[in-house]
């Protein structure tokens, strides 16, 4: 972490930046032309996630870093529990829905690794 100068070269950001590109396009789709909640919820918490962590790095303690990425991690959570609703209201389909979720923890497992990280 010693040698991380940037936000942009944290693995978990960067996974973040993908998982908000996919929501992004996600919500492009037809299905959610009206379904406005849905679509701007899932997108807050994708650029939650993302925007945290960039956040964090900018704190000048370990303590409000850990505690950004500790919401950073609460956001990519929220994206999975949308992920279910636009499922489920058949928004989109069971392999969009398997990616999106893929993408979601491996966001979080890198979040919840750095976290871990930094409280050694």
């Amino acid at each position: 972490m010693a040698s991380v100068k940037r936000f942009e070269d944290l693995e978990c950001w960067k996974k973040a930046r993908e998982l908000v590109n996919y929501i992004f396009e996600l919500t492009k789709k037809e299905s959610f032309k009206l379904e406005y909640d849905i679509k701007s919820q899932i997108k807050s918490a994708a650029l939650s996630s993302m925007s945290n962590i960039a956040e964090g790095f900018g704190r000048f303690s370990k303590a409000d870093f850990k505690r950004f990425l500790t919401i950073a991690s609460g956001s990519t959570m929220e994206v999975r529990s949308i992920l279910y609703i636009t499922i489920d209201q058949k928004l989109i389909s069971q392999v969009e829905f398997e990616a999106g979720t893929k993408k979601a923890i491996d966001t979080n497992n890198l979040i919840i690794g750095l976290i871990k990280y930094l409280k050694e």
